[in-house]
């Protein structure tokens, strides 16, 4: 190729390539006359569309979730109103069985007073018969009844074979039917004297 034949083909070739640019600057051009253009005010009012799309979207979902919350809550109410219609009927089913039982404590109450009081007229005699000192009464006399009962069970038939103690009583002496007790010999001396 000669050099003639290059600058022709370069020149072909820079023609080409502002045919192209041109053209290309052209479909620019175009296009951009093509485009809508936006006002402020026109954007403005696209944004404060969406902004109230949001809103009322999150509007309804809050108020669904309220909504829902609420019949949670409505549903629980119910069962523990059930809950406690069965606490009630179960408290009045109970009344009666404890105001029974009440009188009944009572009751028991009343005859054990009678018991004790029965068994302590018993148990004073008991000791008055066994002729007990002071000093052993003073230690029976601090026990309840039913301690002071138990031991005269347990030692009542020694101390009657003993006899009465006091002074002019022989410790090892048993009495027979037909002897008299200590208080029976002083009473027949006093009365000899």
């Amino acid at each position: 190729m000669t050099d003639d034949e290059k600058k022709v083909e370069e020149e072909k070739k820079a023609a080409e390539e502002t045919k192209a640019a041109e053209e290309k600057a052209a479909v620019e051009k175009k296009a951009a006359e093509d485009k809508p253009t936006i006002s402020q005010s026109q954007l403005d009012a696209i944004i404060k569309d969406r902004l109230e799309q949001q809103d009322r979207k999150h509007k309804s979902e809050t108020e669904k979730s309220q909504k829902d919350a609420e019949e949670t809550k409505l549903v629980e109410q119910k069962e523990f109103e059930k809950l406690a219609t069965d606490r009630d009927v179960a408290i009045k089913e109970l009344e009666p069985k404890l105001a029974t039982a009440v009188s009944e404590l009572e009751t028991s109450n009343e005859k054990v007073k009678a018991l004790e009081a029965t068994l302590g007229e018993r148990l004073d005699a008991e000791k008055k018969a066994l002729g007990l000192d002071d000093k052993m009464l003073e230690l029976m006399n601090d026990k309840p009844i039913e301690e002071q009962l138990a031991w005269l069970n347990k030692h009542g038939e020694s101390l009657r074979k003993a006899g009465p103690r006091g002074p002019g009583s022989l410790p090892n002496e048993e009495m027979k039917p037909g002897d008299m007790s200590v208080e029976e010999r002083r009473a027949k001396t006093a009365k000899t004297f």
